[in-house]
């Protein structure tokens, strides 16, 4: 027995618009959380850094 796979649907006009809109949404949203992640990770660095040279001087 084979198993055929069929093709999805072509989407309506609408239906590509709203999953442009959603592609760009996302890819701004991973934008985001990447820049805030780095942000971040910079940010316990410096913290990390800092407590290495005090804990270090004495």
């Amino acid at each position: 027995m084979s198993i055929q796979s069929q093709a999805p649907p072509a989407l309506s006009p609408s239906q590509r618009f709203l999953a442009a809109i959603l592609l760009r949404l996302r890819r701004l949203i991973n934008q985001s959380v990447a820049s805030m992640l780095a942000n971040r990770e910079k940010a316990a660095m410096q913290f990390a850094k800092r407590c290495s040279s005090t804990t270090g001087r004495r």
